[in-house]
């Protein structure tokens, strides 16, 4: 069984018995999938520090309690007899038939819904900083071809329709701000198609990204459909991070397509199945965190890890010598390219495997002594979004499922990268135990509020994305859709870090792209090129030798 949901989860046909998770390729959103997959078939609890202490089957096996007989699914035929590590003692376990994700029973809903701890932090944020676009997202498609306008403002409109989260409206009730959520077709989403000059393109989509939304009366997404030719169009959805993260987008643009199939045939879609819904997974996120004024509760245990853990924390790193753009308006985004390249990606994941760790936590181990090696000092306050998506029905699910936490790194004592990378895991596994404590409360916590017009509290955040294979795939009509990058032009964060981790086609590693994105009013581009040189150095630093110091490695030589 436990073979069987470690391939699963790596995508892989089998696994050894000792075969390294993280030497396979694993990384932390897999590791977070196959605790949650784990939990649910084993009905045992498993964190997903159990999976970096242990990352060989024969180890899990060891390390998790065995469930007795009337609770454990291994009576069931279908998935075997015996843990994982019995059925084969030497080599490696076909994966046999895992136990498909069966969908929750929704809990029961109250009159009231409330928000979830990621959107009421938002939609504090979004009114004290005057409504500025610092928390959208979007989808943007290079379509080729002739698409339909009818046929796509209907699809647009089943995405709301099959999706709670779009049609949702966040009001101040009796109580604080509420999820109210509109009946299907009651309020469709707005889309317009407009003609545009071809060199104005960038222009348009500029402009769709700088217009925020009303929470309290919009809905979260508008879609424009933008053509610059006959057989060259733009289709653009916006959305208010309220309603969608990154990980939503992967649904959002398979429903899509479905539904503009759908509608161009004549025809409503229809689902295979109903789409998970964002206000049960708040719902029951709430009934697992339980009462916060009960000591014993998980909410009041989460309370007291972050009220410890940032005991006297920085709120501002200041960089020597970084200097701000003159006369930058507020929020205003620059930012300046990063990447790694597939050869240097797959060193990049064989040093993760050689140290117990993620390729994520090897990034922010390098992110973190840059930081440091500049200047910052030894106490390194990054916040990171992790994903509360452990569970494999979430798949579905549109909606804001990161959570934000504060991941503080201490660089001191000129420690090897092998050693840094040793505090950067333990500090981010206790920070996934303890990650549905609400932010918005740990910012309450450090009396930080200020009259800061609604920027973050702390100057770097990092955000990573596993993407797939690359975003190109054909709609019906002959119609080519091509993912699109966006420029980012606002930020609430002064230093943040945004990465997107591809993959091949056959699952390898093909690259790492982003930028590093900087608040104009709090330092210039050549500043930001400076950082992103020295986390591109220390990257390769410690992927060449973990066990020599990292916060003063010498920078390569350079071509």
């Amino acid at each position: 069984m436990l073979a069987a949901a470690c391939a699963a989860a790596l995508g892989l046909p089998s696994v050894g018995v000792d075969d390294d998770f993280f030497a396979l390729g694993g990384t932390s959103l897999t590791a977070i999938r196959l605790a949650g997959r784990l939990r649910t078939a084993l009905r045992v609890p498993v964190s997903v520090r159990d999976i970096f202490e242990a990352p060989t089957v024969t180890a899990l096996d060891q390390r998790l309690p065995h469930p007795g007989p009337a609770a454990t699914p291994a009576a069931d035929p279908a998935l075997g007899h015996g843990p994982a590590a019995e059925a084969n003692a030497g080599g490696a376990i076909p994966p046999g038939p895992v136990p498909a994700p069966t969908a929750p029973t929704a809990p029961e809903r109250p009159a009231r819904l409330p928000l979830s701890p990621a959107q009421q932090s938002m939609w504090t944020a979004t009114y004290l900083g005057g409504h500025r676009p610092a928390y959208l997202t979007a989808l943007a498609l290079d379509l080729e071809g002739e698409p339909d306008p009818v046929a796509l403002r209907a699809a647009v409109g089943d995405l709301a329709d099959r999706h709670e989260s779009l049609r949702t409206l966040l009001p101040y009730g009796d109580e604080g701000p509420e999820q109210h959520i509109l009946p299907p077709g009651a309020q469709p989403p707005d889309f317009r198609a407009v003609q545009v000059e071809d060199d104005g393109l960038a222009d348009a989509l500029a402009a769709e990204l700088a217009a925020p939304f009303d929470l309290l009366t919009q809905l979260p997404l508008r879609a424009r459909l933008l053509t610059a030719a006959p057989d060259r169009h733009v289709l653009l959805l916006v959305l208010h991070h309220v309603a969608a993260d990154g990980a939503s987008m992967a649904p959002l643009r398979a429903d899509l397509r479905h539904a503009y199939a759908a509608r161009r045939a004549g025809h409503p879609p229809h689902w295979e199945r109903p789409a998970p819904q964002y206000a049960d997974h708040v719902l029951e996120q709430r009934r697992r965190l339980g009462d916060p004024g009960l000591p014993d509760s998980p909410a009041a245990r989460q309370a007291r890890y972050w009220r410890a853990q940032l005991d006297g924390v920085p709120g501002r790193l200041e960089l020597p010598g970084a200097r701000p753009e003159p006369d930058a308006a507020p929020g205003a985004a620059g930012s300046v390219p990063f990447t790694v390249g597939p050869h240097a990606h797959r060193l990049l994941e064989e040093a993760a495997g050689r140290c117990a760790a993620s390729p994520y936590m090897l990034l922010h181990t390098a992110f973190a002594a840059a930081l440091t090696g500049l200047g910052a000092g030894p106490d390194i306050p990054v916040v990171v979004a992790l994903s509360g998506r452990d569970e494999e029905d979430m798949d579905g699910l549109v909606g804001c499922v990161v959570q934000p936490v504060v991941v503080r790194t201490d660089t001191a004592g000129d420690p090897s990268g092998g050693q840094l990378v040793d505090r950067v895991r333990e500090v981010l596994l206790q920070a996934h135990a303890h990650q549905e404590h609400p932010y918005e409360e740990v910012l309450e916590e450090l009396a930080r509020h200020s009259a800061r017009e609604g920027r973050s509290l702390f100057t770097a955040a990092v955000s990573y994305l596993r993407t797939g294979a690359a975003g190109t795939d054909t709609w019906p009509g002959g119609l080519t859709a091509r993912t699109r990058t966006l420029p980012v032009t606002h930020t609430d964060i002064d230093l943040l870090l945004q990465l997107r981790e591809e993959r091949a086609p056959d699952g390898g590693p093909a690259g790492i792209t982003g930028e590093l994105v900087h608040a104009r009013a709090y330092c210039d581009t050549a500043t930001a090129r400076r950082v992103v040189t020295a986390v591109e150095d220390r990257l390769a630093a410690l992927c060449a030798d973990p066990s020599a110091p990292l916060v003063r490695a010498p920078a390569p030589q350079r071509a």
